[in-house]
């Protein structure tokens, strides 16, 4: 691998920022009036600029960019409205004074419910447990909260049996205090544990049957329609002494209370949208806090299932007052908005006089609504962050693991990952699929209103992202908790979100506190809020609420003795700002966020990681001065080239060392900026594992720690049981294919297993993968292969899912923990705690021990053999292997066969003999393997191959000896060149040994000798030393009598004209050229003349010459022939391969004139005085049917057009008129004022007319800036059209498209029969041949599994990209050397990465120009877009 270079920018770049995947069409009519349909925006693949303006409309200063901290005022409405408008719906702006509380108190049997609404009556319970203890002995176990909630530990209670019910009562008592419980299923199949202390507290007597319940209620009114509507909620408040315990420091009045009304205080409050608080509340009062909770549910339902027949359910209090009318607006609203309206409502309540007091009922309460905090947890955690998005009377915003349609951003995904960092072990996993929108919504969902379901697989198109409505709260406190080993929360994504909302903070923030308002932290959980995030939360709140001078942040240790995951707080520390919480163990790829705050430098780069000890090229990007590379060792690099905004950096193998590396703007204009990547080693680069996922359903993941480079394009490949499965690339959940491509590994549904095994499956079958492909290992292909998977159909194919999941294959080799300096923190649990309390240390390890293993299989021997057309990759071991279970990656080759032996101990890769490197230098990857016992190889094995192929060694034996000679022409081979290189080719082929086989031309090329020696696919060109025998010079003999005047013909000059002698017969004058003329006239680009004949009428003019003449070269010579009919430019190799013709024969091609009275009259009648002509092509009597779509004629016709045709000349066509009298339009046919002659290119020979077409559309009138292009294109038949409609506002397909760029640019190929085309590509389609041409060329490779999806639609980007790659395959475009001709247009970084390149080939060519300093790379391409496109294409490449 040493000579491998790892330049991976470009193809990360491609990978991360590019849409590869296709986009399904849906209509583009607008969402709601004035809002473009989803077809109309844009597709941004990364992160998008919060600061730039949805619609230039809505910017103060007109630029579109907020351009000042007060600007951002109209740019948080523009967002508020646009994530109503496409998404959570219309958020109702219910006035303060249309709502009510109310506080009455009831007494009511003594029930308690958790946090699901599952209701216990505390007296029947324990009465429960009395009897039972008379009856004999009441077992329990301890509690143990593990994944998912309490699970029964080892540990018994046992209580009883009593001897009489006094002593029942004290054990029930006793027991009750110990942790007494009842089991209970959630959902009718989630065993859980209700644990009856944990709501009543410790008890010293029986509960009573009743208590007084106090009822604190909500009402909402719709003044507009007198609906009314009411919700409870819980409020619990402080005791009197907690209060004066609390706040006596920070409001001396409440020193001397003894009773509520002593107090003159209304305390902060905590709004709890579902409860997520609840077990802590004793807590919070002790803080003196007040705390509000509410069941969300009774607001609005929560509900996703639509196939029950009822439809969603949108039952609730938002609903009763705004009824659902998904096609109204203000009346379209899903719970996500309702559940955050339904917080702002009990604010709106405590500020409104309570009936029958003469106090505000927050007043009454002793809570003060001025001063609150909202925090929600997982989908109620999304509906904190919406509630203090869009109310700014929520001072802090806690978001307890809200994961996907929460903090997740919609663009950034990581699913199929195996992270490096120093993980938990429930974390050291494959990460499954990540809850984006299109996932939350699913099938529909009451989260939303229909209005989502149109960006379904189109997250992307969404205005806004996360990042932006987090924005939303800014400069107010957002603080967020994620789950590190849940991978549906999305947690890189969430701190991608939060770092880009950080932006807004710190521009928008008036001190050094509101810029730095922001955090996350990501711990590990069980999808709980634990005690250990408590003390984050109180810090805030005290800061916020209690605190004046001081404003640092006091994180108290609440939970000193706390066991369990994450029972335990973390000892006191004080932070300076909120800011300094955020705590993650991963680096953010920073080429999601290709932007910056106004006042900071841009910097990005698409490296995650790269390999230790291997060079590496690094682009970064960025508008600041300078940048620098700091590598982890604090050495500085500079780039070894800059160019307008990108940096290169090179490092060698010895810079390339383990650690994090840092890029680093270095400029005085704005704040400069850092962004971070790592390098790791081969093995922590191929971790590789497969899992069942967390979701119970389509989750069966293979993944890998490296970043795939695969795409819809260029897709791996799955074959179960050796057969190819079907592929989405889709973000979807439910699907028609069975796997799908994800980030960083491949997805597996369920109803993959549900068919296999009804098909009939056994473990012995294999799930294969190849054609696998690595960012981090550009240069190599990989395939994988899994044995010993469980497939069942039952229950949809779900049965079993968690039998797939197996170890990672290795522990890394050395943790990757981004910017945690120390991960996890210390101490992490008790026994930490404990260690440092007694004077110890605790520290992290740099690695983890390595995985044990008892896999001790050898390679005893590795070759490389060739077996006819392949080349076989032979590795032997010294035991048997299990054939299902390997892992193998080749640097040459795409594809191969993997062959194991019967014993198990022998596995061959066999590869196309092509395809092995000429040098016959490789290499091999070797990274799963595993043997009959079960045990798996620790880790990758790197192996050089080499082969010594004897086509070479010929080779180079062949030169040797050629070069060793000496070669002197004879006079008598001097006469010409020809001769001489005769000669020359003769005393070559005298010098390579017998039995040798190698084949040698020689060539004589800028006045020397050349030499090219090949066998198979080898080739070597060496120049040779000639030498000229000098003749004799004899004496001079006088002329017996004078001579007669004589003038010799002169040798015509290069790039000259040259008349030809012609004779006529039948009508034909015909000129006869041998075999040295005509190589001549080609190797000196001379002109043939056969000039008109004075007197003599004649219908046609033909050249004779040799058809070895035109069969023998490469295509570079060419013959020009000049007639008063047209001119033709023949190729040399015009005739090669053409059937009926040998090397000896003489042919004759004509250029002749056609009696228009032959043709049809409608043809007759169209064509009128222009001229038609014949192409022919005779051996002796023979007419030969030439057609050779490699070697194109062009044809000059003489023609003097009209005046009218003079203004518009584009409709200036040729017709090819076929044997029926058909016309079918030449495409490359067009006029040239300067020479007078119509130009064309055919590659068959027939009969010709120059013809006039004007075609005239009715539907142009607001397109009058593209006529003459459709005109031009129509009339010539390269771009599709339906009568008199050209339909310019709609969009092209990809068909379309293509089918022009074909015809456009005379792109041509032999299509056989036997071609396979993309399988969705119809034969009696009228795009058939072009897609074919196209793909043969190697111009497109479809969309995947041999798909070309014709009907889909292309954007901009996509076209500038494919029209690019076009021009550049066929050398008629230069790649950019820089790409700074895209500064002009103010959205170029919009532009995806992999599209910049040819954006800037194409605008540097004069053929894009954009509008209005706008290039607009997402937007889809209209039909009259493409044709003024195309037609510059035209005029510029037609071939």
């Amino acid at each position: 691998m040493k000579n491998i270079r790892r330049s991976i920018a470009s193809v990360l770049i491609v990978i991360l920022l590019l849409g590869v995947f296709p986009v399904k069409s849906r209509a583009s009519e607008e969402i709601w009036p004035g809002y473009p349909g989803v077809d109309e925006l844009p597709q941004i693949n990364t992160i998008p600029d919060p600061f730039k303006f949805f619609k230039k409309s809505n910017d103060p200063t007109g630029d579109g960019y907020v351009s000042s901290p007060e600007e951002w005022d109209a740019r948080r409405e523009e967002i508020k409205e646009l994530v109503q408008r496409y998404w959570l719906g219309y958020r109702w702006p219910t006035k303060p004074e249309d709502v009510s509380g109310k506080t009455e108190t009831v007494v009511e049997p003594y029930i308690v419910k958790d946090i699901f609404g599952t209701e216990f009556n505390v007296r029947e319970e324990f009465d429960n447990l009395v009897e039972n203890l008379l009856k004999g002995p009441v077992k329990f176990k301890n509690l143990i909260y593990g994944d998912w909630g309490p699970i029964e530990g080892e540990e018994e209670y046992i209580f009883g049996p009593a001897d009489d019910e006094e002593e029942a009562i004290e054990m029930a008592i006793e027991a009750w205090n110990t942790g007494y419980y009842v089991p209970y299923q959630l959902w009718g199949f989630w065993q859980s544990y209700f644990v009856f202390r944990d709501y009543t507290g410790t008890i010293d007597s029986p509960p009573p049957a009743e208590v007084p319940v106090t009822y604190n209620t909500v009402t909402v009114r719709n003044p507009e329609t007198g609906a009314e509507a009411s919700f409870n909620i819980n409020v619990r408040m402080p005791t009197v002494t907690q209060v004066v315990y609390a706040w006596e420091d920070y409001a001396p009045s409440v020193r001397d209370a003894v009773y509520w009304d002593d107090l003159k205080i209304q305390l902060p409050v905590i709004i709890d949208i579902g409860g997520v608080m609840s077990s802590h509340v004793n807590t919070v009062n002790e803080q003196g806090y007040a705390y509000i909770s509410f069941t969300p549910t009774d607001i609005y339902a929560d509900d996703s299932n639509a196939s029950d027949g009822d439809g969603i359910n949108r039952d609730g209090v938002y609903t009763k007052l705004y009824p659902y009318d998904k096609d109204v607006y203000e009346y379209a609203s899903g719970a996500l908005m309702a559940w955050g309206w339904g917080a702002s409502q009990i604010l709106n309540a405590l500020e409104q006089p309570m009936e029958g007091s003469g106090k505000t009922w927050g007043e009454y309460l002793h809570i003060d609504p001025t001063r609150s905090l909202v925090i929600g947890h997982s989908r109620y955690g999304k509906a904190a962050m919406f509630a203090a998005a869009f109310d700014d009377r929520f001072d802090i915003c806690i978001a307890s693991e809200p994961g996907g349609s929460g903090i997740q951003s919609y663009r950034y995904k990581v699913e199929g990952k195996i992270f490096n960092f120093n993980a938990y072990p429930k974390a050291d996993r494959v990460y499954g699929k990540t809850e984006i929108p299109t996932v939350s919504y699913g099938g529909g969902s009451s989260w939303f209103p229909e209005t989502a379901g149109h960006f379904v697989n189109r997250d992307n198109q969404l205005p806004f992202d996360s990042s932006d409505i987090i924005a939303l709260v800014a400069p107010r406190v957002f603080f967020a908790l994620t789950g590190i080993d849940a991978h549906w929360l999305g947690n890189e994504g969430g701190v991608a979100a939060v770092q880009a909302a950080s932006e807004v903070y710190a521009y928008i923030g008036k001190n050094e506190i509101e810029k730095t308002n922001i955090a996350i932290r990501a711990r590990q959980s069980d999808h709980m809020l634990y005690n250990r995030d408590v003390p984050f939360i109180i810090a805030i709140m005290d800061r916020e609420f209690k605190q004046t001078d001081d404003r640092k942040l006091h994180v108290q240790d609440l939970f000193p003795n706390g066991t369990g995951l994450g029972a335990m707080s973390y000892p006191a520390r004080d932070y300076s700002y909120v800011s300094e919480f955020n705590s993650y163990p991963f680096d953010i790829n920073s080429s999601y966020l290709p932007w910056s705050r106004p006042d900071k430098y841009v910097l990005w780069t698409a490296q995650e990681n790269f390999l230790v000890g291997y060079p590496i090229t690094i682009t970064a990007y960025s508008n600041a001065p300078d940048v620098k590379l700091i590598l982890p060792d604090g050495t500085e690099i500079n780039p070894a080239k800059h160019e307008g905004e990108e940096f290169i950096f090179e490092l060698n193998a010895e810079q390339a060392i383990y650690g994090r590396y840092e890029l680093r703007t270095v400029g005085s204009d704005k704040e400069n900026r850092s962004v971070f990547f790592s390098a790791v080693s081969l093995a922590d680069v191929l971790r590789h594992g497969r899992a069942k996922g967390d979701e119970g359903e389509e989750n069966r993941v293979i993944g890998f720690s490296s970043r795939l480079a695969n795409s819809a394009e260029n897709p791996p490949e799955v074959y179960v049981d050796g057969k190819l499965v079907t592929m989405s690339f889709t973000p979807e959940r439910f699907k028609e294919e069975e796997t799908t491509l994800l980030e960083y590994g491949i997805q597996f549904h369920d109803k993959l297993f549900a068919r296999i095994a009804n098909e009939g499956w056994d473990e012995n079958k294999t799930f294969h993968i190849k054609n696998l492909k690595f960012v981090t290992i550009p240069d190599f292909t990989f395939e994988i292969s899994f044995g010993n998977v469980y497939a069942s159909a039952n229950n949809n194919g779900k049965d079993g899912a968690d039998r797939f999941t197996e170890p990672i294959s290795w522990n890394v080799e050395r943790y990757n923990n981004g910017p945690a300096e120390v991960w996890p923190e210390i101490p992490d649990n008790l026994e930490e705690r404990r260690i440092l309390e007694s004077g110890g240390t605790v520290t992290r390890p740099e690695a983890p021990q390595p995985k044990p293993s008892n896999f001790d299989t050898k390679i005893i021997g590795t070759k490389v053999e060739r077996d006819g057309e392949k080349i076989n990759i032979i590795i032997e071991f010294d035991s048997e292997l299990d054939k299902r279970e390997f892992g193998f990656g080749l640097n040459f080759a795409d594809r191969w066969d993997t062959i194991w032996s019967e014993d198990g101990k022998q596995v061959t890769l066999s590869v196309d003999y092509d395809k092995f490197p000429a040098d016959g230098n490789a290499a091999l990857i070797i990274f799963r393997l595993k043997d009959t016992e079960g045990n798996m190889i620790p880790g990758p094995k790197f192996i050089n191959l080499s082969y010594d192929d004897p086509d070479k060694k010929a080779v180079d034996e062949a030169i040797e000896a050629i070069i060793s000679g000496t070669y002197r022409i004879p006079v008598s081979s001097q006469a010409n060149q020809e001769s001489k290189t005769a000669w020359v080719q003769k005393a070559v082929n005298a010098r390579i040994p017998e039995g040798n086989d190698s084949v040698a031309v020689v060539t004589f090329e800028d006045g020397s000798y050349k030499v090219t020696v090949s066998k198979g696919k080898f080739s070597r060109t060496v120049a040779i030393s000639v030498t000229l025998e000098t003749p004799e010079e004899p004496e001079p003999k006088k002329p017996d009598t004078p001579s007669s005047s004589y003038t010799p013909t002169p040798t015509p000059a290069p790039n000259s004209t040259v008349n030809v002698g012609a004779t006529v017969k039948d009508r034909i004058a015909s000129a006869r050229l041998d075999y040295g003329r005509v190589k001549d006239f080609m190797a000196r680009n001379i002109t043939v003349k056969l000039p008109q004949l004075k007197g003599i009428n004649v219908d046609g003019y033909s050249v004779v010459l040799p058809a070895k003449s035109l069969a023998e070269g490469n295509g570079e010579g060419i013959l020009n022939v000049e007639t008063a009919f047209g001119n033709i430019m023949i190729q040399d190799n015009m005739l090669a391969n053409i059937p009926g013709i040998s090397g000896d024969d003489e042919v004759r091609i004509t250029v002749g004139t056609v009696n228009k009275d032959t043709l049809p009259e409608d043809v007759r009648n169209a064509v009128g005085e222009r001229p038609v002509i014949e192409l022919t092509l005779n051996v002796g009597n023979r007419q030969i049917d030439w057609n050779n779509p490699d070697t194109p004629v062009t044809v000059h016709i003489p023609y003097q057009p009209s005046e009218n045709e003079l203004e518009n000349p584009y409709g200036i066509v040729i017709w090819y008129i076929d044997g029926n009298g058909n016309v079918i339009t030449v495409p490359s046919g067009r006029y040239d004022p300067e020479t007078g002659m119509v130009i064309f290119k055919t590659t068959h020979f027939s009969m010709f007319a120059v013809a006039y077409v004007e075609k005239n559309f009715t539907d142009l009138e607001n397109a009058e800036w593209a006529i003459d292009s459709i005109k031009a294109l129509a009339a010539r038949d390269i771009i599709k059209t339906d009568g008199d409609s050209f339909r310019p506002s709609e969009n092209i397909t990809r068909a379309d498209y293509l089918y022009a760029l074909v015809r456009a640019l005379n792109l041509n190929t032999q299509i056989t029969d036997d071609f396979t085309n993309f399988d969705d590509i119809s034969k009696d389609t009228y795009y058939y041949n072009e897609i074919a041409i196209a793909k043969k060329l190697g111009i497109t490779l479809g969309t995947g599994n041999n798909k070309f999806s014709p009907d889909l639609e292309i954007t901009r980007q996509e076209m500038m990209t494919l029209t690019a790659r076009t021009l550049i395959s066929l050398g008629m475009l230069e790649k950019p050397g820089s790409t700074k001709v895209l500064d002009s247009f103010t959205d170029k970084g919009e532009i995806a990465s992999w599209a910049v390149e040819s954006a800037a080939a194409l605008v540097s060519e004069g053929l894009i120009v954009g509008s209005n300093n706008k290039i607009m790379p997402g937007n889809n391409t209209t039909r009259a877009e493409a044709a003024v496109f195309l037609y510059r294409l035209y005029k510029s490449y037609s071939r």
